[in-house]
C-alpha cells in the first residue's frame, strides 16, 4: 500500500508574494499619480535629464492611482487546437509548466488548468487538445466545480474569469476577491479569502457602494410588545424610518437587531405610511435581492468566483484526479497485460471520504485484461465522478496485477488543499505564476475639463493629450507636501499643472494652442529657418487659449501653458510665443498669472508612453490602457 500525500501549495518561489508586496506598497503610499501631457515638446522622451525636464513643459492633468487601479497579472496564453499542453503537476514549479490556458470565447474569457492531457491519464503519453474546455458549454454559470473531461482525452478545471479593464492580448488579470473590500472602512485592503458567501451578502447592498446613503424603513416581522407603550406592535408595521444611512450600516444594524431578537425587513427609498401586516405593495427588499446585479451576484465574474470559490471549499480535499506514472513504478511493458479469473482492482484509503479509483482497462479475451491507465470512478446512478473529499492524503492497495507494489508506487493523486482550490491564495503562486502587476486607470472627461479650468478663463480647456507618464511623490505646489500623502488608497485626487496667463501684445498677433513660449527672442538660423538656443530657451507651451478683446485686431488673450520655470512669468515680465500668422515670434507682456497645482520637476517620473487620449465634450468615463508592467 502506497501514500499519496496532497501537494497542490508548492510555491515554487517567492516572486508571488514581492509582486503583492510591491503593489499593496505602491496602493497604500498613496502618492502614485498618472499625468496626461498635451504638444508634449519631445515625441517621446528618454530616460536622460534634458528629456524629461522637455517631457515635464507638456504635463497638463494629473489623478491619482488609487487601489482600484492595480491588478496581478501574468501572460495571456490563449487555447489553440492541436497544442499539446502539460497536465499541471503540484511538485513542479508553475513558471515551467504549461498547463492553464485562457478560453476568451466564454463569459469574459475564462482561465481553465489543464489536470489532464491525455484519455488513460498516465504520466509517460501526451496528446494534443483538439476541443476547447469551455465547448458545449453555453455560459459560465454552467461550468461546473469540478473537472471536465472532454472527448480528446483532457481534462480541465475553470479557475476564474477575467478582468477585462486589465486583460489585453499579451495580459491577463482575474476577477478575484482583491477587486473590493467592505470589511473596512478602507476599502485598499484585501478581501479575507476564508469569508463565506453568506457574509459577503450581508456586506453588501449596493452595486459598487457599500457606502451609499438615503432612505431606509425597517419592518417588524414579527409581533413586538412595546414595553415604553404597553403595546403590542403588529408584525408588518414600521419600526424604524432613518433618512440618511449607509447601506452598509443597514446590514450591520439590522443584525444588530437580529441579536437582540428583533427581526425585520427592509426598504430603501421612501416608502410612505403602512399599517397593519406587510403588504405586498411594500416588497421589502432582502438581503438577497440586495446581492443581485451586485459585483457578488453569480451573474458576474467576481461574483462566480466567489460561488466557486464556497463550492471548491465545500469539496475540499476531494481527490479531482489520480495518475499513473510507470517510471515512478517501475513498470514495463509486460505488467501491463494481466491474465486471471478477477480483473484488476484498486482501493483507495483516506483520512476523508476516500475517493473511488479503477484502472481503465481493455479486455482482450474472456481473462486478459490490458491496463490501458487509470481514472476516477463515476456513480452509476447520477454519472458524478466520486472524487471524495477531506483528504489531506490518500493510500492505494491495488490486486490481481503482475505487479500490484509496481502499480501502488505509480498511482499518483491530485488532492485539492483543505481550505479549497480556488481561494486566492492557493490560486495565485502555487498554480498561477503570478509575478507582475499591472496599472490601468480610468478617467472622466468632465473631471479633466473641470480641473483644468481655471478662474476667469473663458476659452476651451486642452481636449487632446498625446502623451502620458507615471509619476511617484509629485509634491504639491503650495505646500511643498507630497501630493495623496494622507489620502485612503481608494480616494480620488485630481490635479492641474496649467497655469493661466493674461497676456498683452502688438496688434496683429495671435497665439495658437501648441505655440512654444521663449524666456527670450530666439535666434533663427539663416540656413534652416529654425529657432536655435543660443539665445533662446523654450520655457512654456500654449495649451489653450482665449483672445480676450473683441474688436479686431485682437491684443489681448487669456491663455493656459505649462512650464518648468514659473519665475520667468512674473507680472510685467515679456516672454517670446511662436506667431500663428507666421511671423515666426512676437513679444507679449504678462500683466496678470495664475499658479499651478504641482510643483515642476516634482517626483520621479517611471514610465512615459505615448496616447491619443482625446475629449469629445462627454461626461463619459474614459480608460487610459497605460499596460504599466511592474514585474518582480
Amino acid at each position: 500500500m502506497v501514500t499519496a500525500v496532497r501537494k497542490i501549495l508548492n510555491t515554487g518561489t517567492n516572486k508571488f508574494e514581492n509582486a503583492v508586496n510591491q503593489m499593496t506598497e505602491l496602493i497604500y503610499s498613496g502618492n502614485q499619480y498618472v499625468s496626461l501631457n498635451s504638444n508634449t515638446f519631445a515625441e517621446l522622451p528618454q530616460n536622460d535629464l534634458q528629456s524629461l525636464n522637455e517631457f515635464w513643459l507638456s504635463a497638463c492633468y494629473f489623478q491619482r492611482i488609487t487601489r482600484d487601479n492595480y491588478r496581478l497579472c501574468f501572460p495571456r496564453r490563449d487555447w489553440k487546437k492541436s497544442t499539446v499542453y502539460d497536465r499541471y503537476d503540484p511538485e513542479k514549479i508553475p513558471e515551467l509548466q504549461n498547463c492553464f490556458i485562457f478560453d476568451p470565447f466564454i463569459g469574459d474569457g475564462v482561465l481553465f488548468l489543464c489536470v489532464g492531457n491525455n484519455e488513460s491519464n498516465r504520466t509517460d503519453i501526451k496528446t494534443a487538445s483538439v476541443f476547447r474546455p469551455s465547448s458545449g458549454f453555453a455560459n459560465v454559470r454552467d461550468l461546473p466545480t469540478t473537472v471536465i473531461e472532454k472527448d480528446d482525452g483532457y481534462s480541465w478545471i475553470a479557475l476564474a474569469q477575467s478582468d477585462v479593464r486589465f486583460t489585453d492580448s499579451n495580459w491577463i488579470s482575474l476577477e478575484v476577491r482583491d477587486r473590493l473590500s467592505f470589511f473596512s472602512s478602507d476599502e485598499g485592503q484585501f478581501v479575507n479569502d476564508g469569508v463565506s458567501l453568506d457574509a459577503f451578502k450581508n456586506a453588501v447592498s449596493s452595486p459598487f457602494s457599500a457606502g451609499s446613503t438615503g432612505p431606509v424603513r425597517f419592518y417588524g416581522v414579527d409581533n413586538l410588545y412595546d414595553k415604553t407603550n404597553a403595546a403590542e406592535v403588529t408584525a408588518g408595521l414600521p419600526l424604524f424610518d432613518i433618512d440618511t444611512m449607509k447601506r452598509f450600516d443597514v446590514f450591520q444594524f439590522q443584525q444588530s437587531l437580529r441579536d437582540s431578537g428583533i427581526n425585520t425587513q427592509i426598504r430603501f427609498g421612501t416608502v410612505g405610511a403602512t399599517t397593519g401586516t406587510l403588504p405586498d405593495s411594500i416588497n421589502p427588499i432582502g438581503i438577497d435581492e440586495q446581492i443581485n446585479n451586485s459585483p457578488f451576484s453569480d451573474s458576474t465574474p467576481l461574483g462566480w468566483y466567489n460561488q466557486k470559490v464556497q463550492n471548491w471549499k465545500l469539496k475540499a480535499g476531494s481527490v479531482e484526479m489520480v495518475y499513473l506514472d510507470p517510471v515512478a513504478g517501475g513498470l514495463n511493458g509486460s505488467d501491463f497485460t494481466v491474465s486471471g479469473i478477477t480483473a484488476p482492482t484498486i482501493q483507495v484509503l483516506g483520512n476523508g471520504t476516500p475517493p473511488s479509483v479503477e484502472f481503465d482497462l481493455r479486455k482482450i479475451k474472456s481473462d486478459t485484461w490490458y491496463i490501458n491507465g487509470v481514472k476516477i470512478a463515476k456513480d452509476l446512478s447520477s454519472g458524478e465522478r466520486i472524487v471524495g473529499k477531506d483528504n489531506t492524503q490518500v493510500q492505494f492497495s491495488v490486486s490481481n496485477t503482475n505487479n500490484n507494489y509496481g502499480f501502488e508506487n505509480a498511482l499518483k493523486a491530485l488532492i485539492t488543499p483543505y481550505d479549497g482550490l480556488l481561494t486566492e491564495k492557493n490560486l495565485y503562486g502555487p498554480i498561477i505564476p503570478v509575478n507582475a502587476f499591472m496599472t490601468s486607470v480610468t478617467m472622466k472627461e468632465s473631471d479633466i475639463e473641470k480641473t483644468l479650468r481655471i478662474g476667469a478663463f473663458a476659452g476651451d480647456t486642452p481636449s487632446s493629450f498625446d502623451s502620458y507618464a507615471l509619476i511617484s511623490e509629485p509634491t504639491n505646489f503650495t505646500n511643498n507636501r507630497e501630493l495623496g500623502l494622507d489620502l485612503p488608497p481608494n480616494t480620488e485626487d485630481l490635479k492641474r499643472n496649467t497655469i493661466y496667463a493674461f497676456l498683452t501684445f502688438a496688434s496683429g498677433k495671435k497665439p495658437t494652442v501648441g505655440s512654444k513660449i521663449y524666456g527670450a527672442e530666439p535666434f533663427v538660423s539663416p540656413k534652416t529657418g529654425k529657432p536655435t538656443f543660443l539665445r533662446g530657451e523654450v520655457i512654456g507651451i500654449v495649451q489653450a487659449f482665449d483672445m480676450a478683446n473683441t474688436t479686431p485686431p485682437p491684443t489681448t488673450a487669456d491663455i493656459l501653458f505649462t512650464t518648468t520655470n514659473r519665475e520667468a512669468f512674473t507680472t510685467g515680465a515679456t516672454v517670446f510665443i511662436e506667431d500663428s500668422g507666421g511671423g515666426d515670434f512676437f513679444s507679449a507682456v504678462v500683466t496678470a498669472k495664475g499658479e499651478a497645482e504641482v510643483k515642476e520637476l516634482s517626483g520621479t517620473i517611471t514610465h512615459i508612453g505615448n496616447s491619443a487620449f482625446q475629449l469629445s465634450g462627454t461626461t463619459a468615463d474614459k480608460r487610459l490602457s497605460i499596460k504599466y508592467i511592474t514585474r518582480v
